[in-house]
């Protein structure tokens, strides 16, 4: 029997503070590599409905609404493979999308 381990912590009546720093900085860093999604969208002119019906085409499922939530913060975190389908869309190294900002590297050269 497989259990989720996570579910399990994260449904403790009283949260563990250890694991809620964690799952903030998930959200930092899902955040950032949907920053860097967005601005290079708009560098190279692609609608972000136009990325996702291409997602789509290849089977990914995903939405706009629920890219807005884990932008916003709604949800602070997700499966290592949700962020890889938009480091692969880029043909960028997902470490990269995580921990650098394009936008901010490209306005410093």
């Amino acid at each position: 029997m497989s259990t989720n381990i996570s579910k399990l912590y994260f449904n403790e009546p009283e949260p563990i503070d250890f694991l809620l720093k964690c799952k903030e900085q998930n959200s930092v860093a899902i955040k950032q590599v949907l920053k860097n999604n967005s601005y290079l969208l708009k560098k190279y002119k692609i609608k972000h409905m136009d990325q996702i019906k291409q997602l789509r085409v290849l089977g990914v499922r995903i939405s706009a609404s629920g890219i807005s939530k884990y932008r916003k913060g709604v949800y602070k975190t997700c499966a290592l493979t949700y962020l890889q389908i938009f480091a692969e869309f880029w043909l960028i190294p997902l470490c990269e999308m995580m921990s650098r900002d394009f936008e901010f590297r490209d306005s410093s050269t």
